[in-house]
């Protein structure tokens, strides 16, 4: 959804950009899923074997820098090299995953690096929750997650509402940490019914997947019919996306989940090695899009290497989204097996307590 947007499908179909903005929100929900699980499983170790506070979040940090970081900084240091503009205006905010903070407060167009706020919430996320997740007593958990879902609807609504400035066309509630804490916090609330309260989960799930269908027809009317602004900006949507992404992922979660052709087609091998690899595609792909751009928009679309603009105009919109995506997919594969998977490999020399078997 995301790519399709940014590689051109807004121009065949203008509304796509309501669906490439939840498809990060549903990125959110899965990543606070599945970061949750890891953390839920650290938390039951540190419990039943007294293992140090200190060497779980050591472990779990080590992890996810070798994961998350190569890549990107890797971005950043050829675009340091090159001079692709603004690198030198917002490196600050890069190095730092604050990005998104720069891209909502900040007087700052549209970039080559406009994608990395979500990557930006997301190492802000993996900051904090741990440290939330692993000293909150059990029993308080519930709350927790409650209260982050809660204060990410709140934050949008007086973000969007009562900032003081023109909230940068709904930036600031849709990209602002905070206002991604329902998403992040659906993700997290899952994980924790789903690992302490399975059965019960399930049985809810399949007797009321129902609901979830009529939350996305209701994320549907709050998008086309009654907020004609920024989709992912809106307070409402968000909520309504992430509620709906949360019985999709839990359905998928079960046992015996989704069958037929969307079954198989979940578990199909090109879809699972798409995934494998999509950490790759998705950092990659605003960079490699901008070699082929549209002859009307080659200005403005084209690479600017040190003051030297550089890129193949192609008019066809067609077969420069088939050219964006085939070449982005190309890359992410050559990056996941020469420069990714070798640094990955090196999470064996920080495993987790022998009772996890998580690779993540």
């Amino acid at each position: 959804m995301v790519l399709a947007t940014h590689f051109g499908a807004t121009r065949i179909f203008p509304g796509a950009v309501v669906f490439a903005t939840m498809g990060v929100n549903l990125f959110f929900v899965i990543s606070g899923f599945l970061i949750t699980l890891i953390l839920l499983d650290l938390k039951e170790v540190r419990n039943s074997q007294n293992t140090s506070l200190f060497q779980l979040l050591k472990t779990f940090y080590i992890r996810r820098m070798l994961r998350i970081f190569p890549i990107y900084y890797l971005i950043i240091l050829v675009s340091l090299i090159l001079g692709v503009y603004p690198i030198y205006e917002v490196i600050g905010w890069l190095l730092t995953y604050t990005y998104n903070i720069k891209a909502s407060f900040g007087e700052i167009d549209s970039t080559l690096f406009s994608h990395f706020w979500s990557l930006a919430v997301e190492e802000q996320f993996y900051l904090f929750c741990p440290l939330f997740v692993l000293i909150i007593p059990k029993k308080h958990l519930l709350k927790f997650f409650i209260t982050m879902i809660s204060l990410g609807i709140l934050s949008r609504f007086l973000l969007n509402n009562f900032l003081p400035i023109d909230s940068r066309d709904g930036l600031v509630g849709y990209q602002f940490t905070i206002c991604c804490f329902d998403a992040l916090g659906f993700g997290g609330l899952l994980a924790y019914l789903f690992f302490y309260f399975q059965s019960e989960l399930n049985q809810f799930i399949r007797k009321y997947f129902w609901l979830f269908g009529a939350v996305f027809v209701g994320f549907l009317l709050v998008e086309f019919v009654f907020v004609p602004t920024f989709g992912g900006g809106a307070t409402l949507s968000r909520f309504l996306f992430s509620a709906t992404c949360f019985g999709i992922i839990g359905y998928a979660s079960l046992e015996n989940g989704f069958g037929g052709i969307v079954g198989r087609f979940l578990e199909n091998s090109v879809v699972l090695y798409l995934g494998k690899i999509s950490y790759g595609i998705y950092v990659y792909h605003i960079f490699i899009g901008r070699i082929f751009t549209n002859p009307e928009r080659f200005a403005v679309e084209s690479y600017n290497f040190s003051g030297t603009i550089w890129s193949i105009s192609i008019e066809n919109l067609y077969l420069r989204v088939f050219l964006r995506l085939a070449l982005t997919i190309l890359i992410a594969v050559i990056s996941w097996h020469f420069f990714e998977l070798p640094i990955n490999r090196l999470k064996n020399k920080f495993p987790y307590p022998k009772k996890l078997n998580k690779d993540s």
